[in-house]
C-alpha cells in the first residue's frame, strides 16, 4: 500500500505474485477480496502495468514481474508530483505577484505577541522576524 495501491489492490496483487496465473474465482478465494471486488480492482492495476489478462476459456491473470512493476510506479509517482510541483510554482508566483498587506505600525513601548504552530510555520516566522528586525525578538519554547 506504501506504493500507492489501495488496500484491495495490494491484495489482489500479492496473491497474483504468490500464485501465478489465476482466474478471478481463485483471486478472490485466495486473497479474501470478494470476487465484485476483485473484477474492480483489475483494470486499475492493468493500466498501472501491475497486471495482465490472458484470453483464454477461463481468463486467467497473472502479476506482471515485480521490477517492471515497481519501475512503472515510480515513473507514475514521479511524473504526478512534478505536475504537482509545477503547479505550486505557478502558484507561488502568482502569490508573490500579490500587494502585500502592510503589517501594523508598532510603537515602541508596545509588544507584538505571536503564537505559532509547530514545524516549518515556526522556522518561516523566525526567519522573517529575524530578517525583519527592528527591535528584540523574544523566542518562548518548551523543552520539547
Amino acid at each position: 500500500m506504501g506504493l500507492g495501491l489501495t488496500s484491495n489492490q495490494a491484495k489482489v496483487y500479492q496473491t497474483l505474485l504468490r500464485i501465478g496465473s489465476a482466474t478471478v474465482i481463485e483471486i478472490a478465494k485466495s486473497s479474501s477480496v470478494r470476487r465484485e471486488d476483485v473484477y474492480k480492482v483489475l483494470p486499475a492495476l492493468e493500466k498501472m502495468g501491475l497486471a495482465e489478462k490472458l484470453l483464454g476459456k477461463p481468463a486467467m491473470i497473472r502479476a506482471t514481474p515485480v521490477a517492471g512493476a515497481l519501475a512503472s510506479l515510480i515513473l507514475d509517482e514521479k511524473v504526478k508530483s512534478d505536475e504537482r510541483i509545477a503547479t505550486m510554482k505557478t502558484k507561488f508566483q502568482l502569490l508573490s505577484k500579490a500587494k502585500r498587506v502592510q503589517p501594523l505600525n508598532v510603537g515602541e513601548e508596545e509588544s507584538l505577541y505571536a503564537l505559532i504552530p509547530e514545524g516549518k510555520a515556526v522556522i518561516a516566522e523566525f526567519s522573517n522576524l529575524i530578517s525583519s528586525l527592528k527591535s528584540d525578538v523574544l523566542w518562548i519554547a518548551d523543552l520539547k
